[in-house]
């Protein structure tokens, strides 16, 4: 169910933050209709309220000292996802009151309760709307990843490329805080123009030459309309940074060439 994303940004702020740079498949949010069995990660709600810090303890240690989100709003992040089979049949068959009764039930309890009602509004809330846009969903990833941060002394900083400029900087790099970097992601309103995701590889150099640390780089996007430049800048970041940077790739939508850029990068 929806609780895929969630998880995976749990999954995310615990490698990236804590686990730090080590040798890893991409993360992938995929919901399309290939041929891959279907799964629970068909599904596109998000539910901000779930997203809950990474609860530390004492065999935790922190790894990297900075991060940064490289997120994507070019035009191709406008495009809707291509919705699974299981996801659509499921779609149609709750617009019948008996269907979405007994839907409710199976994930709520042997009946439903008052203290299923908020899991039955959100079912609700989730069959209203299919037609989710890939940039509507990476913006829900990145504040669910914004909210699994833990409690750690960080220095943070947010890239865009793509709407409204080729690359542009709109928070740090500063001391995190998990309100002004969600001030900030929502400062994202629109999703336009080219994919010039290798400018802002390379504006990341120059981002974090007089920051200490460790830094990772999380780069949210579909990987579309992009060549091989943006691999060669990535390289050229990891020359330039060697062991105190890492590069990791979420890969939002169902373009084959775009998984294997970011898979590339």
């Amino acid at each position: 169910m929806r609780y895929s994303s969630i998880v995976t940004c749990m999954i995310l702020s615990f490698w990236i933050l804590i686990s730090g740079c080590s040798v890893h498949n991409p993360q992938s949010n995929q919901k399309d209709g290939s041929d891959s069995k279907p799964s629970t990660h068909t599904y596109h709600l998000v539910q901000l309220d779930e997203c809950a810090p990474v609860e530390l303890t004492p065999n935790l240690v922190k790894k990297v000292d900075n991060f940064m989100v490289m997120f994507d709003p070019s035009a191709s992040m406008t495009e809707t996802y291509v919705a699974s089979d299981e996801c659509i049949t499921c779609h149609v068959q709750y617009k019948d009151i008996e269907y979405a009764s007994r839907h409710s039930v199976d994930r709520g309890g042997p009946e439903i309760s008052e203290e299923d009602a908020p899991l039955t509004s959100k079912c609700q809330s989730c069959h209203l709307d299919y037609s989710y846009t890939k940039f509507k969903f990476a913006k829900k990833i990145a504040y669910c990843f914004n909210q699994t941060i833990p409690d750690l002394k960080l220095i943070s900083a947010l890239r865009t490329f793509g709407s409204p400029v080729y690359t542009m900087i709109s928070h740090g790099p500063e001391s995190y805080s998990k309100e002004e970097f969600g001030h900030n992601l929502r400062g994202i309103l629109d999703a336009d123009g080219t994919s010039p995701l290798d400018h802002s590889l390379k504006a990341a150099k120059k981002d974090w030459f007089s920051v200490e640390g460790k830094t990772a780089v999380i780069i949210i996007s579909d990987g579309k309309d992009m060549d091989e430049r943006p691999v060669l800048a990535a390289e050229e970041l990891k020359a330039a940074y060697e062991e105190n940077i890492c590069i990791y790739t979420i890969h939002v939508g169902n373009d084959i060439t775009g998984k294997l850029t970011l898979e590339k990068i």
